[in-house]
């Protein structure tokens, strides 16, 4: 009994150790990646910056003058938020993103929403080639194969559509 016990408490410790290897493989990982796509992420957040900014200074004297305050102080806070990422580490980075989320759950969970509904929508719209417009049926468009058509003899469902007024 005695040796079973000292075998599965040597399998749990080695499991615990692989556990730890993998967690440890996928946070470096994980830091690597985030470390590699910063400088392309800050480069997009500082190109946002500048439109707002450029457009905030082209607006016409007929604007209101509240949308110029709002879009150089958008302006002015973006760009902020790129100097701050572009300044620190992914490991920095990951832990002022944690203590956000403790200190403003409903806004963190609010900005992930926003942000994968986001991304969503930006993969989607990369997968549709430009010349589909909608699925498409087997058969469509192609030159060898006839296109399936129904008479209203062989479908009463058609025949009612068509208002021969045939029995379903």
């Amino acid at each position: 009994m005695d040796s079973h016990a000292e075998n599965r408490g040597g399998l749990s410790s080695e499991l615990r150790g692989d556990a730890s290897t993998l967690t440890d493989a996928a946070t470096r990982r994980l830091h690597s990646e985030i470390d590699a796509r910063k400088g392309g992420a800050v480069s997009q957040v500082k190109t946002l910056s500048s439109a707002l900014g450029k457009t905030a200074n082209e607006l016409g004297a007929d604007s209101p003058s509240w949308l110029r305050s709002v879009l150089e102080r958008a302006s002015q806070s973006i760009q902020k938020v790129a100097a701050s990422v572009e300044q620190k580490d992914s490991r920095q980075l990951t832990g002022d993103l944690q203590d956000f989320a403790r200190g403003n759950p409903g806004t963190f969970l609010a900005a992930s929403a926003l942000a994968g509904f986001a991304a969503a929508r930006v993969l989607q719209a990369g997968s549709r080639s430009p010349d589909t417009t909608g699925p498409t049926l087997p058969g469509a468009g192609d030159s060898e194969r006839p296109a399936l058509q129904l008479s209203a003899a062989a479908d009463p469902y058609v025949a009612q559509a068509q208002g021969s007024g045939a029995p379903l």
